[in-house]
């Protein structure tokens, strides 16, 4: 919707926690993932790229424009279209494990990536 922007006071606590979560999420897979032996591929991805697949995939939802209306106005998270993205694009580990390049879509560049922790 082009005249619908998510409230970024409103909503920086939450995006703050989606963040962490992802970070602290991916760095205990990793964590893992050097104590045992690295699962194969599947379906062609590794198991770095499934984390993120995953953590976009997640926030999947369905919603009409009536209440997504509503949700940006009053919601302090924001919609899970922006939550399946936003988050895993601040990390560097995204953009290393997918290659993604400054012409590619999702890219962002490393000096306007947020690192909180």
């Amino acid at each position: 919707m082009p005249d619908l922007f998510v409230d970024g006071q409103l909503t920086v606590t939450e995006n703050v926690a989606d963040m962490g979560g992802a970070y602290v999420a991916y760095e205990a897979m990793e964590n893992f993932l050097d104590r045992t032996e690295r699962p194969a591929r599947i379906d062609g991805f590794t198991q770095e790229q499934r984390f993120f697949i995953a953590a976009a995939q997640v926030w999947r939802a369905k919603i009409r424009p009536e209440f997504l209306t509503l949700l940006v106005k009053d919601d302090p998270h924001a919609p899970a279209s922006v939550r399946s993205v936003q988050p895993i694009r601040q990390m560097g580990a995204f953009h290393t494990v997918f290659d993604i390049r400054p012409s590619d879509p999702m890219y962002l560049p490393p000096d306007e990536r947020v690192i909180i922790w």
